[in-house]
């Protein structure tokens, strides 16, 4: 994870072993939207319609059916971890990077 690389990238990645992978990014130079990918490119997409909540050991991602399909990854996602409370500032200070310098729409479930 970074809250900004060198060329203004911002990016988290969670390895869900079995190399499976799910990431997130946003770049301050582009601004194309915010990008995620689960496992490969083929599975990847800038998606207008995502959010986040940090919940106690994780952080849950949700979208709609339609990012859902694009990258074959059901919603909400739930992603669990165990973090030193420095790394967790800076996984904070990353997803707000990712999700505050952006027009992303919250997308809120309805049960």
């Amino acid at each position: 994870m970074n809250p900004s690389d060198d060329e203004g990238l911002a990016f988290v990645y969670f390895d869900l072993g079995d190399l499976s992978y799910f990431t997130a990014c946003y770049s301050t130079v582009d601004k194309d939207g915010i990008y995620i990918e689960y496992n490969s490119q083929e599975q990847g997409s800038y998606v207008d319609r995502i959010s986040y909540r940090l919940v106690e050991n994780g952080v849950i991602f949700e979208y709609p059916q339609s990012v859902s399909e694009l990258i074959r990854l059901e919603s909400p996602l739930l992603l669990n971890f165990k973090l030193a409370d420095e790394e967790f500032y800076i996984l904070r200070e990353c997803l707000q990077n990712i999700f505050h310098n952006t027009d992303t729409t919250p997308y809120d479930i309805v049960p």
